[in-house]
């Protein structure tokens, strides 16, 4: 699997969603690391910053409550 779960491209200020720990997390891309698979973002509504993997940004299963959108990809496009 490429950097990033197949989104080595994410740019900073991109929106994205994520599961830690089997938690929903949304916020913008603060910073990647694609060589080490890993992703810090700056949380919605708290601003906090927080580190993330690869793992945390795997494809979901459609209709679960983890759905992470059409695509299937907790990254989201930029609106």
């Amino acid at each position: 699997m490429d950097a990033l779960g197949g989104n080595n491209d994410l740019r900073e200020g991109q929106p994205v969603v994520a599961w830690p720990e089997g938690r929903e997390v949304r916020g913008r891309v603060d910073q990647a690391a694609p060589h080490l698979d890993l992703l810090w973002i700056r949380e919605d509504g708290t601003g906090s910053r927080r580190l993330l993997t690869a793992s945390d940004l795997a494809p979901r299963e459609r209709g679960s409550r983890h759905d992470g959108g059409a695509d299937g990809y907790s990254a989201t496009n930029s609106r």
